[in-house]
């Protein structure tokens, strides 16, 4: 793994938290880890299982660099919609355009589009669940990247046990995911305490973290179930440019979706008025 990557986004994430000091030192005192990996996934899954599904309001600030190199910091309103296993939408509200960016994703696929900037992207998921770090996308755009929002809601779907290791680092419990050709593509940092997840690295085949979210301020939201209100996603390209979003959310509610909801938040919309439509690929 390349430390040094990792320790400039940790250091990114941090900052962007209002915060010096890293995940690790969060806890006031050190609980014992769970002893195996089953057991960590039953205690993740057993938070996931007691939801039906989220929705949540909040404020977005991101920062990026345009094509020129030039840094740009937007602030918006958003709006979120999660249900567990793997789906997710967001709406930003932007120059009063309640859905001027939308970003989503079921368990096949997801996309990123603006109405603003008449873009549209869309792919599937890899096969090994490694993150596809998407080069051609509006860089405001990639911010949103969905395949990152649905575990910065505190959402962790875990499908094949035999590819994670379990370690334990003081107040943490750390699940590796690893290829079949042994290469690690993630790690979840867990809160050996309350076992709410704090952070998640994504990293790609050749051991580069390419982004690192950041999970805070757990608050009750339903029968003393808690969520983060506070997140950060933090990306960086293959030259090392960052680009970040904080997401502070004031109202986060458990809600029963319809089918016509689901359908609506939860299915690729169609491509239909966008100048630029791009398929990505593995």
């Amino acid at each position: 793994m390349n430390r040094r990557s990792c320790r400039i986004i940790i250091i990114a994430v941090s900052l962007l938290l209002g915060g010096c000091t890293s995940f690790r030192s969060r806890a006031v005192k050190i609980c014992p880890g769970k002893n195996s990996v089953s057991e960590a996934i039953a205690a993740l899954r057993k938070r996931s299982e007691k939801i039906t599904a989220i929705k949540a309001n909040g404020i977005c600030d991101v920062k990026f660099f345009d094509r020129r190199g030039k840094a740009i910091k937007e602030s918006f309103p958003v709006r979120i919609w999660a249900e567990p296993p793997r789906q997710i939408c967001l709406h930003a509200d932007i120059l009063f355009n309640p859905a001027a960016i939308i970003a989503g994703a079921n368990e096949r696929e997801f996309w990123l589009c603006s109405t603003l900037l008449k873009y549209y992207a869309w792919g599937r998921f890899d096969g090994d669940g490694s993150i596809t770090f998407v080069e051609n996308v509006p860089p405001v755009l990639l911010s949103f990247s969905p395949q990152l929002l649905f575990e910065a809601m505190g959402l962790v779907n875990i499908e094949n046990p035999s590819r994670w290791t379990l370690q334990n680092d003081g107040n943490s419990d750390i699940l590796e995911k690893s290829t079949i050709d042994g290469k690690i593509i993630k790690r979840i940092h867990i809160n050996t305490c309350d076992y709410t997840v704090r952070a998640v690295e994504y990293l790609n085949r050749s051991g580069r973290v390419i982004a690192f979210i950041e999970l805070d301020d757990y608050k009750i939201i339903a029968d003393e179930l808690t969520t983060p209100h506070k997140i950060a996603i933090v990306q960086s390209n293959a030259h090392g440019v960052l680009t970040s979003v904080t997401i502070k959310l004031s109202k986060i509610q458990l809600i029963e979706l319809s089918d016509r909801q689901r359908k609506a938040l939860f299915n690729r919309p169609k491509p239909d008025g966008f100048d630029k439509v791009l398929k990505i690929t593995e």
